[in-house]
């Protein structure tokens, strides 16, 4: 995500008490870790041997003072990042892209989180950023550059098989027009997309397989989607209004979107997620530096506060993961952060691995294991590869 610069503070009223920035780095580099055979790697864009992507493998250790460190993804060839990873059914899924111009699908599973596998699917133009868990199944949705659109980008949706097959669905013109902001959802095993598509055009398909889609020609007049979820049985989808300033609609059919109740924010703020943790509805706004937290509890009440600890200008992601909020992101720099919160509210650093062009995408929590995924550099600085750092959960929680 593009960082902001940071605006008056008393311009911030209306996200809660003012608070102090704490401008906490931690981090830790961390040995690699061995998974699957050790084959000779190949590139998997050019079928010779591959670059080096990893240092000399030691042995594995969890303990917690260990702190993160690389897993060895050598037998699954050179992946060019690794963009989302989720448990299901007890297994931790990745996905990202591999190949010269990202173009090759690649959906990886473990076990544990050191033995990583390659599921079966592929492409002939788009790779997954995003996996979903949809009724008994799960979704994935990405995009790759296609001469069949005259941007030329299209999105790609693929189904994942009890088996660990993908299908990807049949080509659609609509896919053409889906390059944007966008949710994937589930609706009691019914998968929905909503954002905003190419050239601000609004996007809601529907889709019982998630590979063939029903466009349901929204009506949004002037709202442009950012983020979305599902409440009830109705998508609650959180965005600008008509003047710009956030705002959130309500649908049950995905045709018609009613302005729903949601407190006044600054005309330039903007939502950065939107989570359900336990019965409470948390939204994160984003104005300038200030991360907020716009809260509807059980009741159906809203409430605002103002986050501490934390710039909402270095984040990228918020995540739910084990019973605790966590933050990804990264300074002007490069240099990746992340930070955790019990509350969402108060925010504090935590350990991250380190190395040159590091980025994190996503964690996910299995068992005592955390995971990352995202991309760091070849020892030889030669190109960025897809990386995965496993360590004890116990990382993500800040000493009190």
């Amino acid at each position: 995500m593009a960082t902001s610069r940071p605006l008056a503070v008393n311009r911030l009223a209306a996200l809660g008490p003012a608070f102090a920035v704490l401008a906490l780095v931690a981090g830790c580099s961390g040995p690699t870790v061995p998974s699957g055979s050790a084959a000779p790697p190949q590139d998997t864009a050019t079928g010779g041997p591959a670059p080096p992507s990893s240092e000399p493998v030691p042995a594995l250790s969890l303990d917690p003072t260990a702190g993160w460190q690389r897993v060895d993804l050598a037998n699954l060839g050179v992946l060019n990042t690794l963009q989302d990873v989720i448990v299901f059914d007890d297994v931790l899924l990745a996905a990202g892209s591999a190949g010269d111009a990202g173009e090759k699908p690649v959906v990886i599973r473990s076990a544990d989180g050191i033995d990583w596998s390659a599921e079966d699917t592929s492409s002939a133009f788009a790779s997954p950023t995003s996996l979903t868990v949809v009724g008994d199944g799960v979704i994935a949705l990405g995009s790759g550059g296609t001469a069949r659109c005259a941007h030329p980008y299209a999105i790609d949706t693929w189904a994942r098989a009890a088996d660990g097959t993908w299908t990807e669905a049949p080509w659609d013109m609509a896919f053409c027009g889906g390059q944007g902001s966008l949710s994937l959802l589930d609706r009691g095993g019914v998968a929905a997309i909503v954002g905003t598509g190419f050239g601000e055009q609004p996007v809601s398909w529907i889709s019982k397989d998630g590979l063939h889609w029903v466009d349901r020609h929204p009506a949004l007049d002037g709202f442009s989607p950012w983020t979305s979820v599902v409440d009830g049985d109705h998508l609650l989808v959180f965005g600008a209004g008509p003047d710009g300033s956030p705002q959130a609609r309500t649908t049950g059919d995905g045709r018609t979107f009613a302005v729903a109740p949601f407190p006044r924010l600054p005309a330039d703020a903007s939502i950065l997620s939107a989570i359900w943790s336990g019965g409470d509805l948390d939204v994160f706004a984003q104005d300038g530096p200030v991360l907020g937290l716009i809260r509807r509890d059980a009741a159906g009440v809203w409430s605002t506060i103002g986050g501490q600890g934390i710039r909402a200008d270095e984040v990228a992601s918020i995540a739910w993961v084990d019973g605790r909020f966590v933050a990804l992101g990264g300074d002007e720099n490069g240099v990746a952060l992340a930070w955790s919160s019990a509350d969402g509210v108060t925010w504090s650093a935590i350990p991250v691995p380190r190395g040159a062009g590091t980025s994190l995408a996503a964690v996910a929590v299995l068992g005592d294991t955390a995971v990352l995924v995202g991309a760091t550099e070849t020892p030889d600085a030669s190109r960025t590869v897809g990386a995965i750092w496993v360590a004890s959960v116990g990382v993500l929680t800040p000493p009190s």
